[in-house]
């Protein structure tokens, strides 16, 4: 984990859990990981992860887009 240095996926780091959506954004840039699994070698474009968010943003519908739950950002 490029954050805390432990063995982990970055999606289970406590530190990047704890961070704003826009450093977690940041983050993720700046270091190249993908936005849509958060694997650190390749970018959302080549992501080929079937993972879509699943934030709920109505009543049974989910944003679905091509990033991250994590990375949601409420409108």
């Amino acid at each position: 984990c490029y954050l805390c240095g432990l063995n982990h996926p970055l999606k289970y780091c406590r530190k990047f859990r704890d961070l704003s959506l826009a450093l977690k954004r940041l983050t993720l840039t700046n270091k190249g990981y993908c936005l849509n699994c958060l694997a650190y070698d390749h970018i959302r474009y080549w992501c080929s992860s079937r993972e879509r968010c699943q934030f709920v943003v109505g009543p049974g519908k989910l944003c679905n887009a091509r990033h991250h739950t994590m990375l949601h950002r409420e409108e």
